[in-house]
């Protein structure tokens, strides 16, 4: 009895052949499509890839992982979808505004500071004012150190001068006190000579040994003692070292004229003074006026220089 009411519960269920089947098939209509076989369930929700183009639908990268339960990554509205193989943007990077400038695929992106606009032109520097000014420049230092390097000479040269002048009228000293030394004992053996004629002990100690009654052979006995000659000696050798200090002077700086013109003065008492002192002439009135008068203004003319010489 179970098996009898088994069929006829298979036969009740069981399909039977459809008279309509058979007029679809006749007719050319196709079946309905059979369900696909589910063998996963995240590949059963997960959407087929969708054409990047089409706007407010999913967008699964090419070879990336199904979302999780078909969810999708929704793309921000209004904003076009990267081609294929640029990768999405980050949620922590957001796209750039529409009319900021984007560099083409495989270059990066140019910070705020370098970005340049790619329709303006970069100003191009005036390279022509620089070098123009660079030689303008160059052109002042050059004058500039012209005239220093000029000033600084003729500062030099002011300062040699003013040195030559002290060493030259200090060496006129020097040769006159000699020379004043000879010639006043020139003067004291020609004098005893003509007054003191009678006895050597009438003369004073330090002339005894030129003693003579004729004063020509008592001035004789003077030039000829080696202290004499030595002293004419260093009186000549002043005189040559001076005249060649003057040839350096001859071109003296405008403000040091009055201060030459009184060196030439200074110079000219010299030479008398050496002269009297080296070669002694006249009579002994004439000679001891002309040495008193040459050794007076000789000491006039170096005091007034040292005034007019500045000191530097």
């Amino acid at each position: 009895m179970d098996e009898t009411l088994h069929n006829e519960h298979d036969e009740a269920f069981a399909p039977s052949a459809s008279p309509i089947d058979g007029e679809n098939d006749a007719a050319g209509v196709p079946e309905a499509p059979s369900m696909p076989e589910v063998t996963n369930a995240v590949d059963f929700f997960t959407p087929e890839p969708v054409d990047a183009a089409s706007p407010g639908q999913g967008v699964r990268s090419p070879g990336a992982p199904p979302s999780p339960m078909g969810q999708y990554t929704q793309e921000p509205q209004g904003q076009a979808a990267p081609s294929q193989g640029q990768p999405m943007p980050s949620q922590s990077q957001p796209m750039p505004p529409q009319d900021q400038f984007v560099p083409p695929q495989g270059q990066a992106m140019p910070n705020a500071a370098s970005y340049v606009p790619m329709d303006v032109p970069a100003k191009k520097r005036p390279t022509k004012m620089i070098a123009i000014i660079g030689c303008i420049v160059v052109a002042a230092l050059v004058v500039v150190g012209f005239v220093f390097f000029q000033n600084a000479n003729a500062q030099k040269s002011r300062e040699d001068y003013i040195s030559t002048m002290e060493t030259t009228s200090f060496s006129m000293l020097n040769g006159a006190a000699e020379a004043e030394t000879l010639s006043n004992t020139i003067v004291k053996v020609w004098n005893s000579a003509i007054f003191d004629s009678r006895s050597a002990y009438l003369w004073d100690s330090d002339i005894q040994k030129y003693y003579s009654d004729d004063f020509n052979t008592a001035l004789s006995l003077l030039f000829s003692d080696p202290s004499t000659q030595y002293t004419v000696s260093e009186i000549e050798s002043n005189q040559a070292s001076v005249k060649n200090m003057m040839s350096k002077l001859s071109n003296p700086p405008e403000d040091l004229q009055n201060a030459y013109n009184t060196l030439m003065d200074l110079y000219n008492e010299y030479l008398t003074l050496t002269d009297l002192a080296t070669s002694p002439t006249g009579s002994l009135q004439t000679f001891s006026a002309t040495f008193h008068d040459a050794d007076t203004n000789f000491m006039n003319y170096y005091n007034r220089l040292e005034t007019q010489i500045p000191s530097e």
